[in-house]
């Protein structure tokens, strides 16, 4: 009898935990539009394939701008048929000041009105974390940006504490924040910031670990942002380090259903207060794409996105499981 007794409890508690997290479920997804949650990506404004933030400095050889008919194609390709309503534009210098606000003015005329373009700077880089701009510069992209692109939102990346940078962009505008690490707190200047679900998905590539490991930490990660105040954009992942190595030659597609899992749980798990949404980072799409064991330098992601071409290569089946959560949202449903 008593056996019995210890057994009804146990499943008792089974089913109380089980209706907490149904009811937590509900709650979330249902207090939410889905065609309002964020569908973004985050790619270079002048479609060119950069080194990495710790490399880049600005003594480097100014690139060619892309044409009208590039910039044509792949805002087309990202608002239609990848379904974007945002796209973070970054720039760091690559061309000159005047290239780019000819290239983020052609942005703003190709891309359908409804779809927010967030200008993106990179402030620091190189080595020495070094300024990429003067405050000159910064104050006549700034005076620009408000104008012709977005009067309200700026995204940063590789801002110093204490940037003065931050408080010259930051006046009667909103900064986001993209660096996607979660284990140091933002200034208070931020607004938004990015959230890091990388490490769940590349801690393993065995679908038994993922089941495991990788989604329970996942959710228990979640749950600690269900209680931030600040908005996050969480990013989701096509590509994982082969052998956990940094070489793209040796990445790997991020196996099929497992960023659907991420998408799921993130817009189940976090309330709309602290959820802006879901994004994809074309930048580190282009640089695992591009290596030569993949797609190759000319037919990488940016290539096709410029010809206007849908993306058929290497990394396909992840990217165009991340399009679909995209739709899916877009149509006004949960994923």
């Amino acid at each position: 009898m008593a056996g019995n007794s210890a057994y009804r409890t146990r499943i008792a508690a089974v089913f109380a935990a089980c209706a907490l997290f149904c009811a937590s479920h509900l709650v979330a997804s249902s207090t939410v539009d889905p065609r309002q949650i964020e569908r973004s990506f985050q790619l270079q404004v002048s479609l060119s394939t950069l080194p990495s933030v710790n490399q880049w400095n600005t003594n480097f050889p100014g690139l060619s701008s892309p044409s009208e008919s590039e910039i044509r194609h792949a805002a087309r390709l990202l608002t239609d048929d990848y379904a974007a309503n945002r796209l973070y534009l970054v720039y760091q210098k690559e061309i000159s000041l005047g290239d780019a606000e000819r290239v983020f003015s052609l942005w703003r005329q190709f891309c359908p009105a409804e779809v927010e373009l967030v200008p993106t700077l990179v402030l620091n880089s190189g080595p020495r974390h070094e300024p990429v701009f003067s405050a000159g510069e910064l104050k006549v992209l700034a005076a620009f940006f408000s104008k012709e692109v977005n009067a309200t939102t700026i995204a940063i990346v590789g801002a110093k504490e204490s940037d003065p940078a931050l408080n010259l962009l930051g006046d009667h505008r909103k900064l986001i924040s993209m660096e996607t690490g979660d284990e140091k707190p933002l200034p208070p200047s931020f607004s938004g910031a990015v959230g890091n679900i990388a490490r769940f998905l590349n801690s393993t590539q065995a679908q038994a670990d993922w089941e495991t490991s990788g989604h329970s930490n996942l959710l228990a990660y979640l749950e600690v942002q269900a209680h931030e105040k600040l908005p996050r954009t969480y990013a989701l992942v096509p590509s994982l380090p082969g052998a956990g190595t940094a070489d793209p030659e040796r990445d790997v597609a991020t196996p099929i259903g497992w960023n659907t899992a991420a998408a799921r749980e993130i817009v189940s798990h976090v309330p709309p207060g602290s959820l802006a949404g879901l994004t994809l980072d074309l930048n580190a799409l282009q640089a695992c794409s591009r290596a030569v064991s993949h797609d190759g330098a000319g037919y990488a992601f940016y290539e096709m996105l410029k010809r206007g071409h849908i993306y058929v290569g290497f990394y396909a089946r992840p990217v165009h499981e991340i399009v679909k959560v995209y739709e899916t949202l877009r149509a006004g449903k949960l994923p």
